[in-house]
Parts: C-alpha cells; structure tokens; sequence
C-alpha cells in the first residue's frame, strides 16, 4: 500500500527499492516466499533495488551465478535464470 500499484521504472523508481528491503527482510526472517521476489527484482529497472536483492541472494548462497547488477538489461536477464533454479 505503501508504494502503489504503479512502480515506475528507473533508478528514480523508488518502489521497487522498497519492494526489495521488504523481501530481503523477509527473506532473513526466514520467509523463503521471500526468495522468488528477490530473482524477480534482479531484473529491475532500480540500480538500488537490484543490489538489495542480489546481496541477499549472495550472502545466503555464498555466489554470485554469473550475477552483475550493472550489467546489460539482457545480460541481467540471462544471469537471473540462473537463480531461478533452487
């Protein structure tokens, strides 16, 4: 409710920022829901967003997949299948 059905795109798109603090806390709580929208927020338009939610993805797994947040939008695509995979 907090950031609306309409989350922008960009790196001014505060939404999806918020959208991955909130997973990424899930996600250390324990929430394992949590994870899918992580991968999802990978290929974010928000720089920040897609840094929260590959952080958390590379301390609980200790890799990277081939992962790089400033990377190319194809390039960030073909890396988050990779995380699609448990």
């Amino acid at each position: 409710a907090l950031v609306g059905a309409d989350r922008g795109a960009g790196d001014g798109a505060p939404a999806d920022a918020l959208i991955a603090r909130s997973a990424r806390t899930r996600w250390i709580l324990g929430d394992g829901r949590a994870r899918e929208e992580l991968v999802n927020l990978l290929v974010s338009q928000n720089a920040k967003a897609r840094d929260i939610a590959f952080t958390a993805l590379r301390e609980r797994y200790g890799e990277d997949r081939g992962y790089d947040a400033n990377a190319d939008a194809v390039q960030r695509a073909e890396a988050a299948l990779r995380w699609r995979a448990p």
